[in-house]
């Protein structure tokens, strides 16, 4: 396997491709690829779609490699955006149909995209759509004779099997009644392609908007369990997390609960969350109605609102469109309080208003449902609605022995490393505090490489840790907060960690801050601190991202920290840059001599107290 084929998912430009013929000339077709490419991209599923190339190209510029693409024999006539499309993205969605298998184009596409799937975790789902399944039947009705309603219905795994046998001797047969040679790899991707468990689209699944969002559900949900199934092996300490989960759910009453799962950026969450929704409660959730995943992160409450009915409300609501956020509440109140026993996932609540647009109390809902909800955010359980209703989980990190065989699957798959590597992954380890995103971006990233390598990382790991988990993980939780809880989390991460909670309230009022007891509850609520035996105590990462935030102030000359010496001595010689200092901490104790001139003290702020401790 190459070195790197293992992309994590975060490091992907599109959640999508979508393969189809471009060609086909049925408007049923083209109107149905267009509503469900229309329908996926506003429940928020970021998709790549060739016949809109120019909204894409900021993305496909963040593929491109530098230098020159080497392209394998089946991909020479597609494009260098598509084969970067496809590998840029989690999962492809193929729309197979007549047309599709009779074109060179969208074979040779489909070899690329098994191709993928064979290397990476790539995931495939296939959409066999009514025009192929009907032409099926009619070219071998020998075989099929007795198999038209469980050809669109795939009501067994034997029909499956069967059909998919049908459609492969169909995909064959096109490909070589068109094409004198037919490719060795294409007939071994068309064949790998039609065992894989897909959708039947039938005619009557393929006309109206409810159907064709119907149908875009299933994707959603089938997009979720492939997510799932490629993690699966991955999954270390989960059962036990479920036990706990099982009982807070309480599925056998028929009250309303709200669950709230919480805890820092990347410690697993959401896929806690996804794992509730889509595998291990699968018994139990059959029992429950109608359900709904709403990922909140960068969308609209208007156009959550419109998926939550969208999915949950009846066939009469699919062509209401929400004007604005109030007229969403009303529909939902109005059309949800009846449905019984639903599930929705809320993932991603950062602020209390997005609950409260979405699910803002529980007699919205009808007996039996349950909301779970994903937060870095505590404090939006403290609102007026929600104060006592809602069931708290808190996430915790993995053991070290989990956290390693997390990291050992990912950075060396089926493999053992070597004893060696084992003192790297420790090290690796320790110094993410065992976070579960970091552990498997930096083993993501690290995978089919030498030790070499490995080395280099550790010696960058502050860049390589900035630019890889604070960016996409953690720095959101900091850019939520109002000016003075920023800049008290700096001063906690470059000064107070592990100090007693009283001093530190009393430094900070030292420093001018009005509410410092305040600021430090909120970030305890934000998951950015933790107050332990009565100390300020911060994720390692957490507390590097702070102090990374004000080092990366250095290019700007407006370092407003200083905790390291050589900071000291190079801003105490320039002294123009000594303005911007809202403290220093310094342990007077190092060997090394530390000379500090008293008159360049003269140029901080009155009003800003410098502390200089041991």
């Amino acid at each position: 396997m190459a070195a790197g084929s293992s992309s994590h998912p975060s490091q992907m430009a599109f959640d999508v491709f979508l393969s189809f013929n471009r060609d086909e000339e049925d408007d049923g077709y083209r109107r149905f690829i267009k509503c469900l490419y229309e329908t996926l991209s506003e429940w928020g599923i970021k998709m790549f779609m060739d016949d809109d190339k120019k909204m894409f190209m900021d993305d496909i510029k963040m593929l491109k490699d530098d230098g020159k693409k080497m392209f394998m024999d089946d991909e020479v006539n597609l494009s260098d955006d598509i084969v970067k499309a496809i590998e840029g993205s989690i999962t492809s969605i193929v729309v197979l149909t007549k047309g599709y298998a009779s074109s060179k184009w969208c074979l040779r596409e489909l070899v690329k995209i098994i191709d993928q799937k064979n290397k990476t975790k790539h995931q495939v789902l296939p959409l066999f759509y009514r025009h192929l399944v009907h032409h099926v039947y009619h070219q071998s009705q020998d075989v099929v004779r007795h198999q038209s309603q469980d050809v669109v219905q795939h009501q067994s795994q034997d029909v499956v099997r069967r059909q998919s046998q049908d459609v492969r001797k169909f995909f064959r047969s096109m490909a070589e009644k068109d094409y004198s040679e037919v490719n060795y790899r294409t007939s071994l991707a068309m064949s790998e392609f039609c065992r894989l468990p897909g959708i039947y689209i039938s005619r009557k699944n393929s006309n109206t908007m409810f159907q064709i969002k119907s149908t875009a559900k299933q994707i959603i949900d089938r997009l979720l369990s492939l997510k799932l199934e490629a993690k699966e092996g991955n999954l270390f300490e989960m059962p036990l997390r479920l036990r706990t989960m099982e009982m807070l759910l309480g599925l056998g009453s028929n009250d309303i609960r709200f669950i709230g799962i919480v805890g820092m950026s990347g410690i697993g969450k959401t896929t806690l969350a996804e794992v509730i929704y889509a595998h291990s409660f699968k018994s139990l959730i059959s029992d429950l109605g109608k359900r709904c995943f709403l990922h909140s992160r960068g969308r609209s409450i208007v156009s959550l609102q419109q998926q939550l009915l969208d999915q949950l409300a009846s066939s009469k609501m699919i062509d209401i469109q929400i004007l604005d956020e109030n007229h969403g509440v009303r529909l939902i109140k109005q059309h949800l309080r009846f449905l019984k026993k639903v599930l929705i996932v809320l993932d991603g609540i950062s602020e209390t208003s997005q609950l409260e647009m979405l699910a803002g109390s529980p007699d919205w809902f009808g007996k039996g449902s349950r909301i779970i909800i994903t937060t870095t955010n505590k404090d939006i359980f403290r609102h007026p609605n929600f104060k006592d209703k809602v069931q708290e989980y808190n996430v915790e990190l993995p053991s070290h022995e989990a956290a390693f065989s997390l990291f050992c699957k990912l950075a060396f798959g089926d493999y053992p490393p070597s004893e060696d590597m084992k003192d790297l992954c420790n090290e690796i380890i320790e110094k993410v505090g065992r976070l579960p995103l970091a552990l498997e971006k930096i083993a993501s990233s690290l995978y089919g490489h030498d030790m070499n390598i490995w080395e280099d990382t550790l010696k960058n790991f502050h860049k390589v840790v900035y630019d890889n988990i604070f960016s996409d993980i953690l720095k959101s939780s900091y850019e939520g907060l109002e000016a003075e809880s920023q800049q008290i989390f700096l001063d906690l991460a470059c000064f107070l960690n592990g100090e007693k909670v009283d001093r530190v309230i009393e430094i900070l009022q030292g420093f001018g801050y009005s509410s410092p007891q305040t600021n430090l509850q909120l970030l305890v609520d934000r998951c950015l601190i933790d107050i332990l035996d009565g100390h300020i105590q911060m994720h390692i990462l957490i507390l590097c991202m702070g102090k990374e935030i004000v080092r990366r102030k250095l290019g700007t000359c407006q370092q407003t920290r200083i905790w390291l010496r050589d900071d000291a001595r190079r801003l105490f010689h320039e002294n123009n840059e000594l303005k911007y200092i809202c403290g220093i901490v310094m342990d007077l104790e190092e060997e090394e001599e530390l000379v500090l001139k008293a008159k360049a003290f003269a140029v901080f702020a009155i009003n800003v107290s410098t502390t200089i401790s041991d």
